[in-house]
This record gives C-alpha cells, structure tokens and sequence, in this order.
C-alpha cells in the first residue's frame, strides 16, 4: 500500500519554527508516512501547483498554531492570533472532508493564548493546547500510530484493486469515465450512450482527432473498462436504449482519481460556460 501523505501547516517565520517543522517531518517518516511543509511552498504563484493539490490529496493533516500577534478587544483579554494562513488550510480541509462525505484524520495543535476561532470553534474537533515543542511532537506520534489511519480490510482491499485497474488506464479512458460521471450525479444513475459517445467524439475533435480516431478511441475505452466491470452497458430494444453507468462500488474512488488529476467534476459538467467563469 502506498504510504500516507500528511499535509503539516505551521510556522516559518522565525528559525525556531521552521526547525519544529521539520521536526514534525522527520517524526512522520519515523512513523513510514510522508509529509507535506505547507509553509515551504507559500507563495502565491506555488498554491495551485502545491498546496492546493496536497490539500486535495492528503490522508491526514496536522495544524500547529502559534503566537502571531496581539488581539485587542473592548471588554476582553488581550489574547494572540494565530497564522491566518493555516487558518484557511483548516477551512479548505473542512470543506474537503464536507464534499467527499467522509472524515479526514485532523490535529490541530494551539499554542498557549492563541485565541480559538474559525471553523474549530464550532466544530467538534478541540485543538490541543501547548507551551512546549515536547507535547506536541509526544501527542503527534501518539496519532500517527493510533486506529485513525487503519483502513479497514475491505476498503483498503477495494482501494488495492480500483488502483491495479486504474494504473493502466491512458487519457482516453479518463475521458470516458469522466464524461460518464458527467451525466450522472449520484452512484448507479445511468447515461445514454449515444450521448457518451457524441460528447467523447466531440471533445476529442475540438483537441485535432480526426472522427475515424475518436472512433477508434472510444472502442478501445468501453470493451476495457467494462472488462475490468468499471463501467456497465445496459442493453436496449434500440441503440439509443443503451445506457452505461459507472459500478457504484467504484464511484467515488473514480471521482476521487479524476479530482486528483485535476479533471473537471460532475458538478463542473453541469454549470453553464458563464457560470463557470464567474
């Protein structure tokens, strides 16, 4: 099994913090994962490239929030605000877990007097307060080797097989899962066939294919992912009785491999030309 990737957001401004991040890194290779340093790469021109991608992709996602500076308000302590930075890769993470409908394994670490605010204050995960470097690195490895990141055997087992199906697959099948999930919103839905193939065809014209080509590709597409029972035709009393789905125990893991290759999203299919330009 390919091994976890952890996204880490914490300081860098001050040598002291980014020595703690690569303290945090070098305890997840200690505990066979690999980490991702969001702060190493923030800067604007890296974000869709970077971290933008490894918050999409992460199996786990830790969070140190420190000491950024004072907060004055009428009536209340003076107290310190954490990194706005990390407070956004929070919301994003959040929002990730909220769209697959499934939870992310998250840690959030609050140095002392940092004020609790965003998304964590009204969410049910509590960051873990901290005056030492010790107690999060103790915690930390305590979470890393905890059940939060057993998969149970059958899902590991699924994932295992749609990745030996998957591994083989070349654009043009991407493709054709893609603009399958595009006329379906949820798992088992069904899309003509006829409608498959004339956007296949069309996509592949406006790239320079010639029809005899996009032919060629569409039927080497459709007998291989239905060989690998990936996708399903349903035969009709006519051609344009013929719907094709994508098999409900693979749906998700599809939609999650053409989210990581960047690909457009069902819901992407669905918006108008306008509306995604706004």
């Amino acid at each position: 099994m390919p091994r976890k990737l952890i996204f880490v957001s914490c300081g860098v401004h001050t040598e002291q913090e980014r020595d703690f991040g690569r303290k945090i890194g070098v305890l997840i290779e200690k505990c066979e994962m690999t980490g991702f340093l969001a702060p190493a790469v923030h800067q604007p021109a890296d974000l869709n490239t970077h971290v933008f991608k490894a918050l999409q992709r992460c199996d786990g996602f830790v969070a140190v929030l420190q000491q950024r500076g004072e907060i004055h308000y009428e009536s209340f302590p003076i107290k310190q605000r954490g990194s706005v930075w990390i407070q956004q890769e929070i919301g994003i993470l959040f929002y990730r877990s909220f769209l697959l409908g499934r939870d992310i394994p998250i840690h959030i670490y609050r140095e002392k007097d940092v004020l609790h605010e965003g998304l964590t204050t009204y969410s049910i995960i509590n960051p873990i307060q901290f005056e030492e470097e010790a107690t999060v690195l103790t915690d930390l490895e305590e979470w890393l080797k905890s059940p939060a990141f057993e998969e149970p055997p059958v899902l590991a087992r699924r994932e295992d097989l749609f990745r030996r199906r998957a591994r083989a697959y070349k654009e043009h099948d991407w493709l054709f899962l893609e603009i399958v999930a595009a006329h379906c919103r949820n798992p088992g839905e069904k899309a003509r066939y006829r409608i498959v193939h004339s956007d296949f065809c069309e996509i592949l014209r406006e790239q320079g294919k010639t029809p005899e080509e996009s032919e060629n590709l569409f039927n080497d597409a459709l007998p291989k992912l239905y060989s690998d029972g990936v996708v399903f035709r349903i035969e009709g009393p006519t051609r344009d009785d013929v719907m094709l789905h994508i098999e409900p125990q693979w749906w998700d893991l599809v939609l999650e491999a053409l989210r990581n290759q960047a690909r457009v999203t069902p819901r992407e299919h669905s918006l108008g030309a306008n509306e995604m330009k706004n």
